[in-house]
């Protein structure tokens, strides 16, 4: 993503919060995940096996993924083991709010 994705993102976001990740998202013209992961969470091979646990579950949990920007921020207890549950949760609770509005 690029950082005016993201500065869009940040302005005009839902959130969700759990224990080990805060996810914004914003309805887009495609799919796109972001990511802002600090260097304080971990070394680069946890930092990025983390986005490619998000990615592989965003894009495997939809035959097509609906059109979100979508900005994932994980918390310091972030159990890499439970992020699974986590996101299809919120993934569902996004898919609900897009077909409300």
């Amino acid at each position: 993503m690029s950082s005016a994705e993201i500065s869009h993102v940040l302005k005009h976001s839902k959130n969700y919060s759990f224990p080990g990740v805060s996810i914004k998202y914003v309805s887009s013209a495609g799919p796109k995940v972001g990511f802002a992961i600090s260097r304080s969470w971990g070394p680069a091979v946890k930092r990025n096996r983390f986005k490619r646990i998000v990615r592989v579950l965003f894009f495997s949990f939809f035959k097509n993924p609906p059109f979100f920007f979508l900005l994932v921020v994980p918390k310091k207890e972030t159990q890499l083991s439970s992020l699974g549950l986590e996101l299809k949760t919120v993934f569902k609770q996004m898919i609900k709010q897009s077909s409300k509005t």
